[in-house]
Parts: C-alpha cells; structure tokens; sequence
C-alpha cells in the first residue's frame, strides 16, 4: 500500500472554506513577514511561500467561478 493513502488530511485541498480572499491574505502576510528578515535565504523562502499562495488563490477563483457557472 503506497505511504500516501495512509495519510489523512485535516481538510480537503479543495477545502470552500479556503477563498481566494482567505490566500490572498496568506500571501500578504508572508510577504509581510519577509521585509521583516534581515536574511536572505528566509527572506526568499517567504516571498517563495507567498506565490505559492497566490497560486492558491487564482486556484479557488476558478473553483468559485465553475461553481458558480453550474446550472441550478
């Protein structure tokens, strides 16, 4: 049995609770934290972390707008 399918998450990837709004704010925070590092290398792995959240959030846009596109 592969490792992968023992593993349970807390919350489902595709988690509705988890807007676009919610990553945007993730990004801003991690983009905040970063201007704070004196380092380069946290510095770096935090605006990385922040794109990843981005991505995220264009992510649940296109969730939201399929959802929203769906007949009634």
């Amino acid at each position: 049995m592969d490792r992968r399918s023992k593993t349970r998450r807390p919350y489902p990837i595709a988690d509705p609770a988890r807007t676009a709004e919610y990553w945007r704010n993730r990004a801003e925070e991690a983009r905040m934290m970063a201007v704070e590092m004196a380092h380069f290398a946290p510095r770096e792995t935090l605006l990385k972390i922040a794109d990843g959240y981005d991505r995220l959030a264009e992510q649940a846009e296109k969730r939201s707008l399929r959802r929203s596109a769906r007949p009634a």
